[in-house]
């Protein structure tokens, strides 16, 4: 059970071995087990890190960049992120990009996050799939791809719903694919079911506009009201309803 696997890994811990620290450490951020203790988390991950174990350097890095029982710091999280990411850890490659890619605890650099995007994909990582899928589309830290952009939204938009916003927009658009609104509305639909935002006030356009959906006003208002407070899409549309009438 839990408690008997926290005593077993605490006393491989406490007798030098490297991986139960790393694991003795996770035990107590998450609480199994044993009670949840940060500082102990921290006490144990640090001692790892010392043997450079990647997963311990995660979570180090993961701890400082959200806060998590200590004070958040994003130039040490990087540091943290960017040893895990020498040590072998594609999810702390990731995370390293994503520093990059928003300037936080590195410089921002948006052709180093694009490479460190592609070493996490070719690593399996799913999150930078969909990071790399977008700056693809984009263009952001590389030329635009589209087609390839689209094969890899495809590839996320299970674990990634906002990838499907994004194979609608290209299907509005014919960027990567055929020109078709009815596969638009489809992947909004998808994405909207799964509470994306920027999804429901572009099912609202689609209504509004009669894009691949017989034109409603009525429908497109109800869309659209949903996410107004915070999409700037929306605001502009449903405005357009008003005014319309």
């Amino acid at each position: 059970d839990a408690i008997h696997a926290f005593l077993l890994m605490k006393e491989a811990a406490e007798a030098g071995n490297t991986p139960a620290m790393n694991y003795l450490g996770e035990y107590f951020s998450f609480a199994t087990g044993t009670e949840e203790d940060m500082d102990k988390a921290i006490f144990w991950w640090e001692k790892a890190a010392e043997e450079e174990h990647k997963w311990a350097l995660f979570w180090l890095g993961f701890t400082y960049s959200t806060g998590d029982g200590v004070e958040k710091d994003l130039d040490r999280a990087a540091n943290y992120f960017e040893r895990s990411h020498e040590a072998g850890n594609v999810q702390a490659t990731y995370e390293l990009g994503l520093a990059y890619y928003l300037g936080a605890g590195r410089e921002e650099n948006d052709e180093r996050a694009v490479e460190l995007f592609k070493e996490a994909y070719d690593g399996g990582d799913i999150d930078a799939t969909y990071r790399l899928a977008f700056c693809l589309y984009a263009g952001i830290g590389v030329s635009a791809e589209h087609e390839r952009a689209v094969e890899l939204f495809k590839e996320c938009c299970d674990e990634h719903p906002q990838a499907h916003f994004h194979l609608g927009e290209a299907a509005r658009a014919g960027l990567g694919r055929p020109k078709n609104l009815e596969t638009a509305f489809d992947h909004y639909l998808k994405a909207a079911e799964d509470g994306v935002d920027i999804a429901k006030a572009a099912i609202g356009r689609a209504f509004f506009l009669g894009e691949g959906i017989a034109e409603s006003d009525a429908d497109a208002v109800k869309w659209l009201s949903l996410v107004a407070d915070d999409e700037d899409l929306a605001k502009y549309y449903l405005g357009q309803c008003y005014y319309d009438g």
